[in-house]
């Protein structure tokens, strides 16, 4: 049995000191989007990311606690030494050196908050947490415009938040949050959740990211599924129907309004539309995902050295930058070998909160799992294995999954009888 498993109840304490580092780290959670993309105020970031991570260690080591290993983690340090050794057959190998140490940084993060959260089982608190960063950053980007001007620019159907920071950034981070007012709102019965959920949809659909409007729909709509797929009856079964016919209306009410007209418009143009014709920004992705597939074909297990594809997109398109779509960006940087070296992180996290969520019901499971399989899909339309809030996520769903264990190990859950010391002991490794 996984040791960790069989640890006692350590619950988040009162003190003054715990109290300061859960500040510092939903400060820095909202920092990462405020902040960290702007050269001029990154500096806050930075300071917040070692006040955060660097307390939340120190106040680990003062009370005993010591770093917990994780398969997710085992799987990303993997990755890293992976990348480590491209660099022998790396196209840039400053690039790719650059990359790794960002990598070592991230792992560094991953390291302390999965340690943090299982440790004082304080989950909850941080998931509370990033809602509240989400919030505050919702309110800066309307905040930056004003409510009536951010209102008469979106009927216009300006992308809003560009002076702040990427607004595809802005539209993900939002997204995120409107999932987890969701999230309350539904599964905790705290229904204000569905008023306070307003803000982050403004600025979600303000950014005009498609993406944004995808991850809304999917999260909530799994979110749902979740809820009621494993109670299997007829009075479940139109709950879950009404339930998504409220979505699908909902989207489709949306759609007709003036201060919606952005996103949605923006959404038709990369399908084509009634036109059948796609704006110019989903014809240059469509165009650098066949230039990395061809040279991932002709370089199917080295790749180019991670940090490199600004290299090939400026040769060809003349655009040094990313493939704008995860998978692409690491078979062409990685090849196959670092592809799925990278994704058993996905595939260790999703298979076993599935598990848990669906054995259990745990609510919290429910959501890190939906939280994580929409993040990977939706990655298709951006670079993310080595964005901040990617690891943060993941550490959290971590976490999350080892703090399901032990309940699942004590008998905490009504219906943990069902679930058999063979399950458990396939859950743990």
């Amino acid at each position: 049995m996984n040791k960790e498993i069989i640890e006692g109840k350590n619950y988040l304490n009162d003190s003054k000191d715990s109290k300061t580092v859960l500040v510092f780290m939903v400060g820095y959670m909202s920092s990462v989007l405020l902040f960290s993309h702007l050269q001029t105020l990154s500096i806050i970031s930075q300071v917040l990311f070692v006040l955060a991570f660097g307390g939340g260690g120190a106040y680990m080591f003062l009370h005993g606690k010591n770093f917990r290993y994780d398969s997710f983690l085992k799987w990303l340090a993997l990755f890293i030494v992976f990348c480590f050794i491209s660099i022998f057959w790396s196209i840039n190998k400053s690039n790719t050196v650059s990359k790794i140490i960002t990598l070592i940084q991230l792992f560094a993060l991953s390291v302390v908050m999965y340690s943090y959260i299982s440790a004082y089982n304080n989950i909850g608190v941080f998931i509370r947490g990033l809602l509240v960063s989400g919030l505050i950053c919702s309110c800066v980007v309307i905040g930056y415009y004003g409510i009536g001007e951010y209102i008469n620019l979106m009927m216009s159907g300006t992308r809003l938040g560009g002076g702040i920071t990427n607004v595809n950034t802005i539209g993900l981070y939002s997204s995120t949050t409107v999932i987890l007012c969701f999230y309350y709102a539904y599964f905790k019965s705290e229904k204000i959740m569905y008023i306070v959920m307003i803000l982050p949809l403004l600025t979600s659909f303000g950014s005009g990211s498609r993406k944004a409007l995808a991850f809304v729909v999917l999260g909530i709509g799994m979110l749902i599924f979740m809820k009621y797929h494993n109670k299997i009856s007829l009075q479940s079964f139109f709950k879950f129907a009404l339930a998504i016919a409220v979505v699908v209306l909902a989207v489709f009410w949306a759609s007709t309004l003036p201060i919606f007209s952005g996103v949605f418009d923006r959404f038709r143009e990369m399908t084509g539309g009634v036109t059948g014709l796609k704006d110019s920004s989903t014809l240059v992705r469509e165009s650098m995902v066949r230039i990395g597939f061809q040279y991932f074909k002709e370089h199917p297990y080295t790749g180019m050295g991670i940090g490199n594809s600004s290299i090939i997109l400026g040769e060809t398109i003349n655009r040094e930058t990313y493939f704008h779509n995860n998978f692409i960006e690491l078979l062409a940087s990685c090849g196959v070998f670092g592809f799925l070296i990278y994704h058993g992180m996905y595939v260790y996290l999703i298979k076993n909160l599935y598990i848990v969520a669906t054995k259990t019901g745990d609510s919290t499971a429910m959501l890190m799992f939906v939280l994580i399989l929409t993040q990977l899909i939706l990655s298709y339309g951006f670079v993310s294995y080595y964005d901040k809030m990617t690891y943060i996520y993941l550490s959290m769903a971590a976490a999350a999954l080892s703090i399901a264990r032990r309940k699942m190990y004590e008998g905490e859950y009504d219906d943990s009888d069902e679930v058999t010391e063979g399950e458990l002991e396939k859950i743990s490794k």
